[in-house]
């Protein structure tokens, strides 16, 4: 098990790919079935435990489960421990918070973890699974056991008075709840998603037909003004875009992001030797290449007036349009993570960020929240930079972001994770306003009163303060000789030690924090990203990485869908997309060869066209289309497949067994 200074290297205590700190460990994952009845979620902190931690020797046996089993039936006379026996110890002026039995362990109110959408198989004993299965289990949920461990330390003063002026008490207010819980529904799909089954369906969702045929209207413009460039114009792979062959670019760029191309030339994806016959059957490469070139999300006539009082309009319209569909289809649950998204990008742009703790370090930010169980993006705002956003007196720019971004799902219950660029006394009471609760690190600020944080006390103790006029607990642990970690709740009224020396309010906030750094992974994980100076190129590149993250989690959330694989997902979107468009370029392309006609059929399964005569006889003789215009050579004889007239030196004699290849 890390130690405590591990865990509290940074302000945020998650160690994914794409986060912000490397050296940092999370709590895992628990779910618990026996509080989750009707899709009805519970919180209980005491179920807090991380993984491969141990009890103390001094714990009794029956402390490694929080519910012993005279404690499971209510008709069983309780039993009080004598680990969790009520103490008032004085130890070097330090007075211990009193560890109250029932708080521990109260049937009547079973709270439980944030639950994630694994089923972990809660039901099977542990004396019935292998040593394998166990350190698998532990990992997953971790190591069950009493609460034990290191006890808060008290404040010497009763009250304490900060440098801006909120008073903080010592000891918690009795008169509230130990964790202010409401029962909110776990987070799922709208009624809207019932029904389908197809990934490009659930895609569809997110990312329209009047998306598309918005991009298809101002890619053309922008073809329009470069054809005239081009020598053969007229050519199939200057021609305007359609909504079918948009579709088709858009899987090939999902298709990238699969097989890791995304950072590959286009030559390499079309060689025959290197690259895969999928993109060689939905269109050429200097089609590929030229769509990327000429793709347009606005109309750049009078874009430099727009700009004026949007930075982002270039993409806005097609933005905004996103955000709404990704509202619209998906209901969070109880807990919401806000944090901050960085799009990689390093050309030129007057609101590109650099933030070393980032894997990309350079590139656009966007603040999002996300569910902190199954990791849907429910809103977005795009950074646009210093002076972009007007301050209210007394407000912060973390503050904006975060009432805004939850704006939509105000209702009593809900809590938010925000790390300390959000975190502030000011925004946990806007979220009481709407009767939401705020769960976060902090950092230092004039309402939080220095006896906190200057108290001697070994490392890895905390001591709490409470303020009775807000109903706020502030928490501060000494991570190590010079550093402290301050954690803010407005959900936690009474907090206690649950494992060594984190208390319910690390365990929560480990179990939530992550969610939209899960999200940054998933994107990551399978981008289509590719390498561009136009910022609204790479916006619409890491628009098109949530809709493929967040359509899959719609997906799964349909329990009644057969099982697939993020991968497996991913190329059936692409085959959806890509379907119809090969389909009427195989049919109506008649100078494609007959090499390439087969791979589109064995690619994507398509019904060979059924042939007609090996020759059809037409009423008037007609000049060959073929021949030259001085030749005049003439012929009664069509094509079977282009229906136009050849001449007996361009016909080709083929039997019937060769004319299908």
């Amino acid at each position: 098990m890390a130690s405590s200074n591990e865990l509290y290297e940074e302000d945020s205590f998650i160690n994914l790919p794409g986060s912000e700190s490397e050296e940092e460990e999370d709590a895992p994952h628990e779910v618990d079935e026996d509080h989750e009845d009707n899709g009805v979620f519970h919180f209980d902190a005491s179920r807090f435990y991380s993984s491969s931690s141990k009890v103390s020797p001094s714990a009794s046996t029956s402390s490694r489960n929080p519910f012993p089993a005279s404690k499971r039936c209510k008709k069983s006379k309780p039993v009080v421990s004598d680990v969790t026996m009520s103490v008032n110890i004085i130890v070097d002026d330090l007075e211990i918070l009193p560890a109250d039995e029932e708080d521990f362990y109260d049937p009547d109110d079973p709270p439980s973890r944030p639950s994630t959408s694994h089923d972990m198989s809660h039901d099977i004993p542990s004396e019935n699974l292998t040593s394998a299965e166990l350190r698998s289990r532990k990992r997953r949920r971790g190591q069950l056991h009493g609460a034990v461990g290191t006890a808060f330390k008290k404040l010497k003063e009763e009250c304490v008075k900060a440098r801006d002026g909120p008073v903080w008490h010592r000891d918690p207010n009795l008169d509230l709840p130990r964790y202010d819980t409401h029962y909110i529904p776990r987070g799922s799909s709208s009624t809207i998603v019932q029904g389908i089954t197809r990934p490009c369906d659930f895609f569809a969702l997110l990312f329209d037909d009047t998306m598309m045929a918005t991009i298809c209207v101002e890619t053309n413009r922008k073809i329009e003004t470069l054809r005239s460039q081009f020598k053969k114009a007229d050519s199939y792979t200057f021609g305007e875009v359609s909504l079918m062959e948009l579709k088709a670019f858009l899987g090939l760029l999902i298709l990238s992001g699969i097989r890791k191309d995304n950072h590959v030339a286009t030559s390499d994806m079309w060689s025959l030797l290197d690259g895969s016959h999928v993109y060689r059957a939905v269109m050429t490469e200097r089609r590929f290449a030229f769509l990327l070139r000429v793709i347009r999300f606005d109309d750049s006539a009078t874009r430099q007036e727009r700009r004026m009082t949007d930075k982002m309009d270039p993409i806005r319209k097609i933005w905004n349009m996103l955000i709404q569909h990704c509202k619209e289809n998906y209901k969070p649950g109880p807990h919401t993570t806000v944090d901050e998204q960085l799009i990689p990008f390093r050309g030129r742009c007057p609101f590109k960020m650099y933030i070393p703790n980032k894997p990309a370090k350079y590139g656009l930010k966007v603040v999002m929240a996300c569910d902190a169980d199954t990791h849907y993006m429910i809103n977005a705002i795009p950074y646009m930079g210093k002076g972009s956003v007007e301050l209210p007196k007394g407000m912060t720019l973390g503050e904006i972001f975060t009432m805004e971004l939850v704006q939509p799902y105000h209702r009593r219950g809900r809590t938010v994770t925000t790390d300390s660029w959000f975190t502030s006394l000011p925004l946990a009471l806007s979220l009481k306003d709407v009767g939401m609760n705020l769960v976060g690190t902090i950092r230092q600020k004039p309402y939080i009163p220095q006896c906190v944080i200057n108290k001697t006390m070994e490392v890895g103790s905390s001591v709490a303060a409470f303020s009775y006029a807000h109903n706020v607990t502030l928490q501060c642990q000494r991570v190590n000789s010079t550093k402290w970690v301050l954690l803010l709740s407005t959900f936690h009224h009474q907090p206690s030690v649950i494992e060594n020396y984190k208390s319910d309010i690390q365990m929560f906030y480990n179990a939530t924090k992550g969610g939209v750094d899960c999200f940054d992974q998933l994107c990551s994980i399978s981008s289509c990203a590719r390498k561009t100076r136009r910022w609204p190129l790479a916006y619409f590149f890491g628009m098109l990485n949530m809709v493929m993250v967040n359509s899959y989690i719609l997906y799964t959330d349909n329990t009644s869908l057969p099982k697939r694989s993020r991968r497996q997902f991913y190329k059936e979107l692409m085959e959806g997309l890509c379907y119809e468009w090969v389909n009427r370029r195989y049919r109506l392309f008649t100078f494609l060869s007959r090499d390439l006609k087969h791979i589109m059929r064995i690619t994507f399964n398509h019904p060979e066209i059924p042939q007609e005569a090996a020759s059809s006889r037409l009423e008037t003789r007609t000049r060959c289309f073929m021949c030259p215009s001085n030749t005049h050579k003439k012929s009664r004889i069509s094509c079977v497949h282009c229906h136009k007239p050849v001449c007996a030196s361009h016909q080709v004699i083929c039997c019937a067994n060769c004319k299908n290849v």
